[in-house]
């Protein structure tokens, strides 16, 4: 079963996401990028612009998104797996734009990861020295505040500062009652 992780940046989709693979041993969707690679980044894997463009040629990308100048994709066999696996938890950082395209139709659980506030948020990007980012987190939270409030199917997690672990475990039982094997 396929639970898709949206929020702004610096929300801690990606700790969260880290969280439950190492802990709940949930699988992670990695993907294909053809941007440097971040210290801190986990489930992305750097290609080369002439591997990617090959993968895209050859219909192996469920998705190809471009964004700042670079592409990002996720690997059919991997997602159409994620999604028909009942017995396994997958888990995948995903933007909202791209799941409309490539995710609206599909049985998935979308769950929003948001910050407390806005002064929250600005907060954890002022920490991880992410401030240029700031202005697009705040619009993507907003953006996704009204999303969530328009579909019901949505399950919203509140992740507080220090409270990733708590976060996720609010994920996982939501995940666990969505496809029926509550704990």
């Amino acid at each position: 079963m396929l639970v898709l992780l949206f929020g702004a940046s610096g929300v801690g989709k990606s700790s969260v996401a880290t969280l439950l693979v190492e802990q709940d041993s949930w699988v992670p969707v990695i993907s294909w990028i053809t941007r440097p690679e971040r210290p801190d980044e986990r489930f992305k894997v750097n290609i080369s612009d002439r591997s990617y463009e090959e993968l895209a040629r050859c219909g192996k990308l469920w998705s190809d998104v471009e964004q700042n100048g670079h592409r990002y994709g996720l690997l059919t066999s991997e997602v159409r797996a994620a999604i028909d696996d009942p017995r396994r938890f997958y888990v995948l950082d995903y933007g909202l734009t791209s799941w409309r395209k490539y995710f609206a139709n599909e049985k998935c659980l979308a769950v929003y990861v948001a910050a407390g506030s806005d002064a929250t948020l600005t907060a954890r990007l002022a920490r991880s020295g992410r401030m240029d980012r700031l202005q697009g987190a705040l619009e993507s939270q907003a953006e996704l505040e009204a999303w969530c409030q328009e579909n019901r199917a949505v399950v919203k997690i509140v992740n507080e500062d220090h409270a990733l672990e708590q976060a996720a475990a609010e994920i996982a039982t939501a995940a666990r009652f969505w496809a029926g094997r509550a704990a």
